[in-house]
């Protein structure tokens, strides 16, 4: 946060600009050049002298901006309104979108040098600030992007419209969403495509824009690359990525998407989605992915005027949390419904948001709403003389009648929210992280019903030949063909091999429902049937047994208790965490003699004495294992030998290199002050 982030210096411009080419003729049918209040003075001039009335249509103005320090005149900009539900309620205080004929450093040193800028009406929000409090509190609680932030006192065509906030455009820009611009048509097959890719996940649909939807149906608009620019390559590529991200989302159980996430601004985007209590928030979720890196990094924050208790469509907010009451059911609320409930997401938000709430930030953001209501108040006041203080533009909860009363509220609401969110996510925090279950590939291990622990999973008549059926037996310490060899294909997916004659687990059912097939074949650790997940350890250490291909678990037939009952496989149902038929417990029986560990290769093993990095060969990827993951906090980097950065990623969160070719690499890190680095060969 800059030092002077609430001087008059923050919210007034800086203008430096004055055209040389600007004729007297352009000069005089400016109207006086008088500032109404202390923030600048912004009068558009319409070539025809009529209104805007169109937001597709832009038309030809002059502009010019007064404050202390003079006057800067710009001409031939070209205008026209912006918004979907917001232009059609702000009745005649509308958003505008300006575009100037070349970049202009509207702001001054240090905001974005762009051809279009926003002016945001604020209509529907009696404190005028709801979105600036959002996108300086965004800021304090980890956004890279942060939307620009000052105040202007609009005429046009010589009418007073009110107080209005000029901000950036969401687009790619230097101190915008700053990635690479993929500008130009690519036609060289040869040319890196991974980026840079600005995405909305968009409520709405323009049948002027390009599109993809995911499997989920949620219209992923593509910003940039531009219509005009992007080739079939690059839509193929991103819309793979995107659906990639969805897919592990919804895998059961949940899959990596961590390692597709920039954990920092994926958290600090949801944290304070909800700190605003932003119920737009799941319409319209903007995420961007860069050339050359892997993850999809989240923002900026956007229409934030519902925020804060300003909409009766769900009604007072103060104590719910916007992943569950807020509007996007069918787009982006999607994927929040399915991540809540994920452990790892539940733990980052409770511990991000609690470390944030104890530094400070309610009083951060009741400071903030006084600097600005400080900043506005005389503004406020000529744009209430215009516009009805206590009138209801849009679905306004709270109508009063002074400026102060509708700032007492907004400052209120943050008081109760905030303290409301420590409660709720502290409630959903799961229990400190556990050892990860996992069984060992040197044991062999007899796999017991959780229905009655005398029957296991056996051969019918003990053979062992191709397509033979499993059931139900009763114990036999005798019995090799009760035994089972778990194979880590990767972490936490197995193969199961009888001990009797060396052969796999498989679901050879077909896509119908009702297809029961449980048999053994050759191994074959490409052959997804013969792949096995265990879900989540339920009560006294059960499990649920689930098929790769299928998603069916294995289940005992009609859950009767009889030699040689059938053990098959069942489609997945909301019986799967009750239901004692398929449930199984594993029970350690013998060792495995002779059988090495082969889950994971130690490329680094005593670098430190608590931790190692390890390459993991069948998933493609390299982890730290520590005894305490906490303090795997450090930041590591993947290098080519020619010096190219290829990866980069938080030590605790381990990183795919599936799609790097197989070469030599470095991988580095400062830890404790210290640069480490090992050499990593991918083969």
């Amino acid at each position: 946060m800059r030092k002077d982030i609430f001087s008059l210096r923050h919210f007034t411009f800086v203008l430096l600009l004055v055209f040389a080419t600007i004729s007297s003729s352009h000069l005089c049918p400016m109207y006086a050049q008088t500032q109404l209040t202390n923030i600048p003075t912004m009068r558009i001039e319409t070539f025809d002298g009529m209104g805007i009335t169109s937001k597709t249509d832009y038309k030809l103005a002059r502009i010019s901006v007064t404050d202390t320090t003079g006057v800067v005149y710009y001409d031939s900009v070209s205008i026209r309104g912006r918004g979907n539900s917001s232009w059609d309620r702000m009745g005649s205080k509308r958003p505008y979108r300006l575009k100037f004929q070349k970049k202009e450093k509207l702001l001054g040193k240090g905001y974005a040098k762009a051809k279009s800028w926003v002016l945001l009406a604020n209509a529907d929000d009696k404190t005028l600030i709801r979105n600036a409090v959002t996108f300086l509190m965004s800021e304090r609680v980890g956004q890279k992007v942060v939307p620009a932030v000052r105040f202007v006192d609009l005429y046009l065509n010589n009418t007073f419209m009110g107080n209005y906030m000029l901000t950036d455009r969401v687009d790619v820009r230097p101190h915008r969403v700053d990635i690479t611009e993929q500008d130009t048509v690519v036609t060289d097959p040869n040319t890196d495509i991974s980026g840079g890719y600005l995405l909305e996940i968009d409520g709405f649909t323009d049948s002027e824009a390009t599109y993809f939807h995911t499997k989920k149906n949620l219209n992923v608009r593509i910003h940039s690359p531009e219509e005009e620019v992007i080739n079939d390559r690059q839509y193929s590529y991103i819309q793979n990525y995107v659906q990639t991200f969805e897919d592990r989302i919804f895998q059961q159980p949940i899959g990596d998407y961590m390692s597709m996430v920039d954990s920092t601004s994926f958290i600090s985007w949801y944290l304070a989605n909800e700190i605003a209590a932003n119920l737009d928030a799941w319409w319209s979720i903007y995420f961007y992915k860069e050339r050359g890196d892997d993850l999809l990094y989240w923002g900026p924050l956007w229409d934030e005027d519902l925020g804060y208790n300003n909409t009766t469509r769900v009604g007072d907010v103060s104590t719910s949390l916007m992943s569950e009451v807020g509007f996007g059911k069918s787009q982006g609320k999607i994927w929040m419904q399915q991540l809540k409930n994920d452990e790892w997401f539940r733990r980052a938000t409770a511990d991000a948001y609690e470390k944030i709430y104890n530094e400070g930030l309610t009083d951060f953001m009741l400071h903030v709403v006084d600097s600005l209501v400080d900043e506005l108040r005389e503004s406020a006041e000529q744009n209430f003389n215009v516009w009805s203080i206590n009138t209801k533009v849009y679905e306004e909860i709270n109508l009063f009648n002074t400026y102060d009363e509708y700032i007492d509220c907004l400052k209120s609401f943050i008081r109760k929210h905030n303290d409301y969110l420590l409660a709720e996510f502290n409630s959903r925090r799961p229990g400190e992280p556990q050892e990860p279950f996992s069984l060992s590939p040197n044991k062999y291990y007899r796999i017991h019903s959780a229905g009655n622990e005398n029957f296991v999973i056996d051969l019918t008549d003990g053979e062992i030949t191709e397509g033979h059926a499993v059931c139900l037996n009763l114990k036999d310490d005798d019995a090799l063909s009760q035994q089972w060899r778990p194979v880590i294909l990767k972490e936490g997916l197995y193969q199961f091999v009888n001990r009797q004659g060396e052969m796999a687990l498989c679901d050879y059912t077909d896509s119908t429902p009702y297809s029961y097939s449980l048999v053994l074949y050759p191994i074959n650790g490409n052959d997804e049937r013969q792949q096995w997940y265990l879900s989540d350890p339920r009560a006294n250490d059960a499990f649920n047994i689930y098929s790769v291909t299928t998603g069916k678990h294995i289940n005992n037939r009609g859950g009767r208790y009889n030699v040689g009952n059938e053990v098959v496989c069942y489609a997945s149902s909301d019986k799967d965490a009750t239901s004692q038929n398929r449930l199984w417990i594993f029970e350690e029986f013998a060792d495995v003699e002779n059988e090495p560990d082969t889950t994971a290769t130690a490329i680094l093993s005593a670098q430190r004495p608590d931790y190692a990095l390890r390459y993991v060969p069948a998933a493609g990827r390299l982890r730290f294992a520590s005894a305490q993951p906490e303090t795997l906090t450090f930041n590591v980097q993947v290098v080519s030998l020619s010096g190219q950065v290829v990866r980069s990623f938080e030590a605790r969160e381990g990183c795919s290199v599936a799609e790097l070719p197989n070469a030599p690499y470095i991988v580095t890190w400062t830890e404790g002050g210290v640069r480490r680095s090992v050499k990593f060969i991918k083969e």
